[in-house]
């Protein structure tokens, strides 16, 4: 075998194992907790499971695993973890363990039709703009209102295509005046808004937590090597193996 075949081999085996990362789904099991309380927030709803004004409970979990990364285990998300969730009328009990069955990239993937939700599919328009959401606003989470204007935006983008709480022909999620609790509804439009609008362009890679008899999950995830950082590393692996073999050919 040369030198050419020797580099090749470890490079493509690399560039495998991290596209298998990215698609594999895998297991995770952690213990919940909320943050700020468990306060609620007001809406209207059209969805697949119900129809009218709710009052749902919303908060940022606090995940603490409770497995070892092992042979069908994730191995991506930290041993603590914070995400929200991405069904309405979903349970997920605080201090007990509960195992999310899949691990996946945001991308292409589906929530498990819990609660009153029903199936959503993150293609890459509604990828995009969640992981926009995340990028842009994750970071002004300081308070209670500001938690649940996060939730609220997120299930805007989970059940709408028009990046709105303005009731729509077609909405499936909105907010109405009478609804509006001390600005949380306007700072939630006020985020959707810049990212339909394409004012707020930071991103955040993102993954779903799938599992049956629990709310499924959006949490940070580890960044995604995009097809010309694939690319550089395999140049960069094959230039350091033709420098070693220049040195032994001297």
């Amino acid at each position: 075998m040369n030198t050419r075949n020797r580099i090749l081999i470890p490079t493509l085996a690399l560039a495998g194992a991290m596209l298998a990362q990215q698609s594999t789904a895998q297991s995770i099991s952690a213990i919940y907790t909320g943050e700020f309380g468990t306060p609620t927030v007001k809406f209207t709803t059209a969805l697949p499971g119900h129809n009218g004004a709710r009052e749902d409970g919303t908060t940022r979990f606090n995940g603490t695993r409770t497995d070892t990364p092992g042979p069908g285990v994730d191995n991506t998300v930290p041993a603590l973890f914070k995400s929200f969730c991405v069904e309405i009328g979903e349970n997920l009990p605080f201090n007990q363990a509960k195992t999310h069955t899949q691990v996946v990239n945001l991308l292409g993937s589906s929530t498990i039709n819990g609660g009153i939700s029903g199936p959503v599919l993150f293609d890459a328009l509604r990828t995009q703009r969640l992981q926009t959401l995340w990028g842009s606003f994750y970071g002004a989470i300081t308070t209670q209102n500001a938690m649940r204007a996060f939730q609220l935006a997120q299930w805007e983008l989970c059940f709408d295509n028009d990046a709105t709480l303005v009731q729509g022909t077609l909405s499936k999620l909105w907010v109405t005046p009478a609804q509006n609790q001390a600005g949380v509804t306007n700072l939630a439009e006020n985020w959707l808004t810049q990212i339909r609008t394409g004012q707020a362009t930071t991103q955040m890679n993102l993954m779903l937590l799938r599992g049956n008899g629990v709310q499924d999950q959006v949490t940070p995830g580890q960044p995604v090597p995009e097809p010309g950082t694939m690319a550089a590393l395999g140049l960069g692996l094959a230039a350091i193996a033709r420098r070693r073999k220049a040195k032994k050919a001297a």
